[in-house]
């Protein structure tokens, strides 16, 4: 059953530029191909089912290359990916299908990173944040159906994980909804994205950190606020099934009064 009550989780730190706050107690790292970490290494093996349907996370990851890292001291995040994309950190103490889920999940981020749909300098505050929000909608849409993947590969653990948490459990019925009525995976990604725009609790904890991160960015820099908008490829640019072609993703109207 789906958890009525949604747990606050810090926005990845592919969205600030700086990493999460507060003491690190030596995390265990590996740099590309990780396999000087067995339970790193063990995760990604985890993934390899993934490899010709998800390409694009494949070629990411190969090019960028990022240390990955388990840390035991994040309290306030499953996981982040730093504004570069060179290092990736998931928290050590989750259960590794959870792990798993959330490399995913990163993983996305990566692409992301790798094609440069990260918001741009010059925009204003408010399309910064909804540049923000897509991002982290497609993340979730994206990591689920690799997620649900996985399960139709006969590992169920990491879907399970993803029915489970609270903050993507509904996301993930409208998947398991749509992939069992044998709708086209654009449609289904569609429908997945325009769903994480559904919880104001979601929409305004996103809002609200990335409006924060914007403003920090301009305090470090002493820039002056901007006033851009999103480009209109934006979206297009964003919105890509793994194999590379387009859904058709919507970004509902959000203003703050």
């Amino acid at each position: 059953m789906c958890a009525a009550r949604f747990l606050f989780l810090a926005v990845v730190a592919i969205l600030s530029l700086l990493s999460p706050a507060g003491a690190r107690a030596a995390p265990v790292c590996a740099g590309y191909p990780y396999d000087s970490a067995p339970r790193i290494a063990a995760l990604l093996d985890g993934l390899r089912p993934l490899a010709l349907a998800f390409p694009s996370m494949q070629a990411a990851l190969e090019s960028r290359r990022p240390e990955i890292c388990l840390d035991d001291s994040l309290t306030d995040a499953h996981g982040y990916l730093d504004a570069t994309g060179a290092r990736l950190v998931l928290s050590a103490d989750l259960p590794a299908p959870m792990q798993r889920l959330v490399l995913l999940h990163e993983l996305r981020h990566l692409w992301q990173v790798q094609t440069g749909a990260c918001p741009a300098a010059g925009l204003s505050m408010q399309e910064h944040a909804r540049a923000v929000m897509a991002m982290e909608a497609d993340a979730c849409a994206i990591s689920l159906l690799a997620a649900w993947h996985l399960r139709e590969a006969g590992d169920l653990a990491v879907w399970e994980a993803a029915e489970a948490w609270p903050t993507q459990c509904a996301i993930a019925a409208v998947i398991a909804r749509d992939m069992n009525r044998g709708a086209d995976p654009a449609a289904v990604m569609a429908a997945a994205f325009a769903h994480w725009f559904t919880s104001s609790e979601r929409r305004d904890i996103y809002y609200n950190a990335a409006c924060s991160d914007y403003l920090d960015a301009l305090d470090r820099s002493k820039r002056l606020a901007q006033y851009g908008a999103l480009p209109k490829e934006f979206l297009s640019n964003l919105c890509r099934l793994p194999d590379g072609r387009a859904y058709p993703c919507v970004m509902p109207p959000f203003s703050r009064r």
